[in-house]
């Protein structure tokens, strides 16, 4: 079963602890959108799977990080709907979803958010390209575990384990330094043992369960036509002051969006070569 919430509004929601103050800056949507990935969720096969492996391979292959937009071609509402749905199809550890993600479209919020990046390249593609999404890493993904365990029972979930599921997501997100250090440490000593799973600090279980989703993104992305760039190449204090996002959130990826330059898009797209 998939529940997804649909609305364009200005300004974007930061969970149940407030609104960026995105709108000031003219960021033109927030799409408040819920994919319940259930433990009853299942693919639907309509008998066409042969055709599946050619039409991946077609979008991997499509997919390049490009250098130059076409500034006259927008991203439309329903366009960027289908991508952010695909994107929260992506999976995360316990289905926790520790993640934001805000799109940031006007002219206005894009020259504020290009200011912030390192490098004239960077801040080009940011200005030029018609959406660029900012994907923002929960550090304090245990206050959703009360959410996640009401998703959990509707869908059926054993009690035995939604008994477990607020420590299991408390044990790998690592939230609190001295925490982290004594479950490492625990797990250091307890690993000649039986086997132990590994902990690591809150920002590098969030960023690694945000780049689940952007990968997700950036496939889906070169699926509908679109051309994208994930960068790091930011300053995140800068990124969160622009956009009014709360500390609780780390910035792993800010991802310009489009379409890419038609005479230029052979010539200046950056091919990842498979070594």
């Amino acid at each position: 079963r998939v529940g997804v919430r649909v609305g364009v509004r200005v300004g974007v929601r930061v969970g149940d602890h407030g609104t960026m103050r995105a709108a000031a800056l003219g960021v033109r949507v927030g799409l408040r959108i819920r994919v319940r990935a259930s433990t009853k969720l299942r693919y639907c096969s309509s008998g066409g799977d042969e055709g599946l492996p050619a039409a991946f391979e077609a979008v991997v292959q499509r997919r390049r990080s490009v250098m130059h937009f076409d500034e006259t071609k927008a991203v439309d509402d329903a366009t960027l709907q289908q991508l952010i749905a695909w994107t929260q199809r992506a999976p995360s550890s316990f289905n926790v979803q520790p993640y934001k993600i805000v799109a940031v479209r006007s002219e206005a919020a894009r020259e504020a958010l290009a200011a912030c990046m390192t490098g004239p390249a960077n801040e080009r593609r940011v200005a030029t390209a018609p959406l660029t999404t900012v994907f923002l890493a929960d550090l304090e993904a245990t206050r959703l575990a009360d959410q996640l365990v009401a998703m959990a029972k509707e869908d059926g979930t054993p009690p035995e384990y939604l008994a477990r599921l607020p420590l299991m997501v408390s044990y790998f997100a690592g939230e609190g330094l001295l925490a982290t250090r004594l479950k490492q440490a625990s797990a250091h000593l307890l690993s000649p043992l039986r086997p132990m799973p590994s902990v690591t600090a809150a920002d590098a279980w969030a960023f690694k369960n945000a780049a689940l989703a952007a990968q997700t993104y950036l496939l889906g992305a070169a699926a509908l036509g679109l051309a994208a760039a994930p960068m790091e190449g930011f300053d995140a204090a800068r990124v969160r002051a622009a956009l009014g996002v709360p500390e609780r959130y780390g910035v792993p990826l800010v991802v310009p969006t489009g379409y890419a330059a038609a005479a230029a898009a052979a010539a200046t797209q950056c091919v990842e070569r498979v070594r």
